[in-house]
Parts: structure tokens; sequence; C-alpha cells
């Protein structure tokens, strides 16, 4: 929602380095605990995958990534020591509270970092990927999780 009419964007008001942050949100639709847990080794840029290792679930998972990751995440930094992929979110805390005051300062209400995976759902229903698929893109428990999106779905027909 936007507050006082104004038209913001989050993205104009993050510091340009957390940029690839919100874009890797996007294309890969993990959760924030995942992504500020990722460490470089868990990707693997031969096959495309990323392991996640301590799921919502508790278990392990592979995403697959795009071209727009891969290419995000050759060139991001890397900091000498620091394991983490977006060492800069050290903590998934600090994250939420972060990206509470960027989007506040944007004049968005109601726009959550998770809402960036549920962004990563929609896009795929919309571009026709079945819900099954979805599901496992998704990392959900149970298709019940999934089938929110379905009136995206029935907009295609």
């Amino acid at each position: 929602m936007v507050k006082n009419g104004r038209r913001g964007r989050p993205f104009s008001v993050v510091p340009k380095e957390c940029h690839p942050a919100i874009t890797f949100a996007i294309h890969t639709g993990l959760r924030m605990s995942e992504q500020t847990a990722l460490q470089c080794d868990d990707i693997d840029f031969t096959t495309k995958t990323i392991y996640i290792l301590n799921s919502k679930s508790g278990e392990s998972g592979t995403v697959s990534i795009n071209e727009t990751v891969t290419s995000l995440l050759r060139i991001l930094p890397r900091k000498i020591g620091n394991p983490l992929v977006f060492y800069f979110f050290s903590k998934a805390r600090w994250m939420q509270i972060c990206w509470k005051k960027w989007t506040a300062e944007a004049g968005v209400d109601d726009f959550r970092w998770h809402d960036l995976r549920y962004s990563f759902a929609s896009r795929l229903v919309m571009q026709g990927v079945d819900l099954y698929t979805v599901s496992k893109l998704m990392r959900h428990g149970s298709i019940v999780m999934t089938e929110r999106y379905a009136h995206l779905a029935q907009a295609l027909v």
C-alpha cells in the first residue's frame, strides 16, 4: 500500500549495495532466514543450484537459479573471512528492521521482505507454471500453502 498518495518504491531508498539482495529474493523465492544464512559454499555454479541446509521445515533442499541470479552472484563482492553471500545482512532481524525503515522512507506500507517471496511465486503462476511445480520451487510443506496463488492461474484461462 502506498501512504499519503505517494508512489514510492523501496528500491529507491535502499542502499545500492543491498539491491542485489532484493533481486536475488525476487528470482529465488528464498525465505529471509535462508537468504541471510546462505554461504558461498552453498552455491554450485556448474549445476546452477543453491543448497539450502536449514529450511523452515528443518529439511535440506535445493533451489535452481536462473541466469539473472547466476550473473548477480558472480559479481557480488565477497568479504574476506566471512562465508556469507549477503554478509551485510548478518542477521534476519537486522534485515527486517532495515527493510521496514526503507519501505517507510519510500512511503510504502504493508510491504514485507516476505512479499518478495510471494512475488516470485506469483510471477511463476502468471507465466503458466503449474501449482505443483510452484509448490516444489517454494519448498512448501503442503500444496495447500501454494493454492493461495490459484486465482492467478485462473486469470490466465
